[in-house]
């Protein structure tokens, strides 16, 4: 029995010393209290148990951010947004997979006069104290708005800002906003250590109460471990094909590796839906990758990895080739993806009406082509020649009006 109470005492001094949770800590005097103590073998088993426990409740919580009615964002020290909520989207008509990445400025932000924003890095930044201010923003839609924001520096173990945390909650009235002004400066003026005390004072604001359970005892490892590290999980994949299409981009030939990363998840889409027609998943398949290499030099993903790109050109391509081929069922493409306006697919079959297309702008040609030639989505037109959907819908619809009026 002394051996075992040796085990047990073994495992709390590591325990301790490597700073584990406090509630694994009264675990292991717990069993050695009892009469017949777990030894070393069982305190590892229960030590699994709870850390496993742990990590399985990280996702949780971050599912419980992710979904508040307030909006808050994080930014690294290079102001790209690294965590945002749900909200966000409400607030700024950009979704989370657009938000991610990005710079404020180059979304909703960037309307105020440079001092303005000199005097706010100033103050955040190299100062480290928190930021109240009001400021004209626009939402996706290009609609212009003043609205209060609150930004504040999350400090590391160092004393240096390693994220700014700006939170925006859902506030009716100015009694309200002024008594949150007041709170948001005074908590993150002093930067308590205390985690707790720190969440228990935000998560009301943002319409929440989270429990918080968790081995970390620092706002910056918090929002690393449970907010930061599963968003650059997520977008991992869209951060590398990133910097392969930027090499691509550069050196045509770098399109190779692209190839090489997801030739295989192509074909597979094409021989799954197209079953014992290997020949045409084949020449489908380099049909895909010969229209994304195309359209690479004016290619910017923004929200997608390079194979989601990928897999909807093949959508696209494989809706035509059941289109062309009526007899085969069309269980797996979306009727959506099939409607296709047919007064301009009698258009394209006649020589007057391809005159007529050599008078559209550039831009108007290239959208036509794009969608009645190639059965891209408006989505997908949007995405190669960066522009919006809306943007793509009005470039159509003039080319269309053009059309008609030439013949």
């Amino acid at each position: 029995m002394s051996s075992n109470l040796t085990s047990s005492a073994t495992v709390l001094i590591f325990v301790s010393e490597q700073n584990r949770p406090r509630q694994f800590y009264r675990l292991i005097v717990t069993q050695k209290q009892r009469k017949h103590p777990v030894g070393l073998a069982g305190c590892f088993f229960l030590y699994v148990v709870y850390y496993l426990g742990m990590a399985a409740q990280k996702p949780t919580i971050k599912k419980e951010f992710d979904t508040l009615p307030g909006a808050l964002f994080l930014k690294n020290t290079k102001g790209e947004i690294v965590y945002a909520n749900n909200a966000m989207e409400a607030r700024t008509g950009f979704s989370v997979s657009e938000i991610v990445g990005r710079r404020p400025k180059d979304l909703w932000g960037g309307n105020m006069e440079r001092p303005f924003y000199a005097w706010m890095w100033e103050t955040i930044r190299d100062e480290k104290c928190p930021f109240v201010s009001t400021v004209i923003n626009r939402r996706k839609d290009q609609s212009s708005h003043r609205e209060y924001i609150h930004i504040a520096p999350v400090l590391s173990d160092s004393g240096n800002a390693a994220y700014f945390l700006e939170m925006h909650p859902r506030i009716e009235d100015d009694a309200r906003e002024s008594r949150f002004q007041e709170e948001f400066q005074n908590v993150f003026s002093r930067q308590s250590r205390d985690l707790s005390e720190t969440l228990a004072w935000m998560l009301p604001w943002l319409g929440g109460s989270i429990r918080h359970d968790d081995e970390t005892n620092t706002l910056e490892h918090f929002f690393t471990q449970t907010l930061v590290a599963p968003t650059d999980v997520r977008y991992a994949a869209r951060r590398e094909d990133g910097a392969m299409v930027l090499a691509a981009q550069e050196s045509p030939s770098e399109f190779r590796l692209l190839y090489q990363k997801y030739k295989d998840d192509v074909r597979a889409y094409f021989r799954y839906r197209l079953g014992r027609d290997c020949e045409s998943a084949e020449e489908l398949s380099q049909e895909t990758f010969l229209r994304a290499f195309r359209y690479l030099p004016s290619f910017r993903s923004l929200n997608a990895s390079y194979g989601t790109y990928l897999l909807r050109i093949a959508h696209n391509l494989l809706a035509n080739h059941f289109r062309e081929k009526s007899s085969v069922a069309l269980d797996d493409v979306p009727e959506a993806s099939l409607r296709v306006d047919a007064e301009y697919d009698a258009y394209f079959d006649r020589q007057s009406v391809r005159r007529a297309v050599e008078h559209l702008s550039p831009i108007e040609r290239q959208m036509v082509a794009m969608k009645y030639e190639e059965g891209l989505s408006m989505r997908d037109i949007a995405t190669v020649l960066q522009k919006s959907e809306n943007a793509v819908k009005l470039h159509l619809s003039r080319a269309r009006k053009k059309l008609r009026d030439m013949l």
